[in-house]
């Protein structure tokens, strides 16, 4: 720790459990809290890296060889990782300002990523990543490369097994929801462009869904249940509005 007021907080419970914080800046606040098993079971493994002020991150997993790791450069972030089962994986990575992240794995083989701008551009995002089931996996883009990514909002939940959620947005005041139950579904969106909102709804398997936005306040709707649905919408200008929906 170096600078003033900063806290951090490490709870472990029986075995092979490791915890790290780093913080430079003032009034950072890190919680990390960890449970495996006993007798020489696999541990979890907690890594919290805070460079700048007023930034805060909780980390909570259960369960064995789980992996979270934070990290936040700039002001005013805020990051919740939780985990319960066996080897699943967060990561949130945060720059400039004021972006929120809040990962939930519940089950096995897991991995989401949320990435919120580089450390010069962009702020004010939000980030909500929710998995129930096996090695499912979620990716949010918000700002990788430096793009001028702002007041945006991605949600992802997914329940079901090997699944994958995609979502990038490059502007600003863009909204992504991405919603999947069932086995193997993909969803992938890309925003590029202000005010634009896309929505994915997937029930069943083995659906997939892309919605690629270039342009400003462009709708697209995508809903697909049964099995084995394909649709693709791109839109390219300003104020289109497109609706899909699949069913077998």
């Amino acid at each position: 720790q170096t600078g003033d007021r900063n806290v951090s907080m490490q709870k472990q419970r029986f075995d092979n459990n490791d915890a790290y914080v780093t913080q430079t800046g003032d009034r950072n606040d890190a919680l990390q809290d960890q449970s495996s098993g006993p007798n020489g079971s696999a541990g979890n493994y907690a890594l919290a890296s805070q460079l700048g002020d007023d930034n805060q991150s909780i980390q909570r997993q259960n369960g064995s060889s789980n992996e979270a790791f934070v990290y936040q450069v700039g002001t005013d972030h805020w990051a919740r990782q939780r985990q319960t089962g066996n080897s699943n994986d967060a990561w949130a990575i945060q720059g400039k300002s004021g972006n929120s992240s809040d990962q939930w794995q519940i089950g096995n083989n897991n991995y989401a990523l949320a990435y919120q701008n580089d450390s010069n551009n962009g702020g004010d995002n939000t980030s909500m990543q929710t998995q129930t089931g096996n090695s499912n996996n979620a990716v949010v883009d918000q700002g990788i490369g430096s793009p001028d990514t702002t007041n945006s909002l991605a949600v992802q939940v997914q329940t079901g097994d090997f699944n994958v959620a995609y979502a990038e947005q490059n502007g600003d005041l863009n909204d992504s929801f991405q919603s999947q139950v069932g086995n193997g579904n993909y969803a992938n969106h890309n925003q590029t462009g202000n005010m634009n909102e896309s929505d994915t709804l997937q029930g069943g398997n083995d659906h997939d869904s892309y919605i690629t936005q270039t342009g400003n306040s462009n709708e697209a709707l995508t809903t697909q249940t049964g099995n084995l649905h394909l649709s693709t919408v791109t839109q390219l200008g300003n104020s289109n509005m497109s609706t899909v929906t699949q069913s077998n």
